[in-house]
Parts: C-alpha cells; structure tokens; sequence
C-alpha cells in the first residue's frame, strides 16, 4: 500500500474538516438537536447501503427503486422487531408495577446493608453527617427511580 504525499489539496481539505471537528466538540451541547438525527441518518445510510447496492446491480432497480425497496426493507424490519420488544416491555412494565412496593423494601434493604457496610469498613459512626447524608441521598434516589417508574409504568398500562 502506498501512502500518499500530503499535497495542497489534502491541507486545504483538513484545515476546515479540522475546524468543523473543533466547533462541533465544543458546540455539542447545542447541537444534539441537530447532530442525533444527522448521525442516526448517517447509521441508517451505512445499513442500507450493501441492500442498495444489491438492488442495483444484481436485480437491476434503479437507484431511486433500489433505495426504496431498501427503505421499505428496513422499516417492515424495524417493525417486526418493535412487535416482538413491545409486548415483552409492557408485561415487566406491568411487573414491575405491580410489584413496586417489594422491589422498593428490597432495594432499601440493600442500601441498608451498603450503609452497614460502609460504617464497618470505614469507620464511620452511624450518625455522622456522611452516614446521615447517604441515607438521604439513597432515600431520595430510590423514591425518585421508583416514582419515575410506578408512573412511566401506569401510564403505558
């Protein structure tokens, strides 16, 4: 394999991919809205595209049906795969909603456990201002998590 020369052509393609690269980093924050979709369409493309190519070559469609018969490919695909996830989804949404209480004692229970642990293993008095702020940070983790579940759940349900 040889490797090319960097020419002026190269430099005066890098200099602003290089540019574009850096504004992008420190710009992400703003452009998720627009960059998610463009990277998902990009993903999209390079799925479809050995689909496409077969299309073209072998069966001869032209790149307008090729594309489309890829795209009506991938979206029965997507489908098939969403009828199968969302039944499964909705019953241990369902689980998990009726079973919300025991999943909350045990998970307490298990924070309990971490804070005994934590108290042997490193000293700590059990009511010391850390020991009292890991018990309310594990408090209100776990009614934030289970609240936000209990509801997502209810409302699909």
């Amino acid at each position: 394999m040889r490797i090319k020369k960097t020419t002026k052509d190269n430099i005066i393609f890098i200099i602003p991919a290089a540019a574009l690269l850096l504004a992008v980093i420190l710009l992400r924050e703003r452009l998720t809205h627009i960059l998610v979709p463009l990277a998902l369409a990009f993903i999209i493309a390079k799925i479809l595209e050995p689909l496409v190519n077969f299309f073209g070559t072998r069966k001869h469609f032209s790149k307008t049906g090729a594309v489309a018969a890829g795209m009506v490919i991938f979206v029965i695909v997507i489908g098939l795969i969403l009828a199968c996830l969302v039944p499964l989804l909705l019953d241990n949404l369902r689980d998990v909603a009726n079973n919300a209480q025991t999943i909350r004692t045990q998970v307490e229970g298990a924070m309990g456990s971490i804070n005994l642990w934590l108290q042997d293993t490193l000293g700590i008095r059990e009511h010391s201002d850390f020991s009292l702020w890991m018990n309310e940070a594990a408090n209100t983790l776990c009614e934030r998590i289970f609240t936000g579940i209990e509801s997502f759940a209810l409302s699909l349900l």
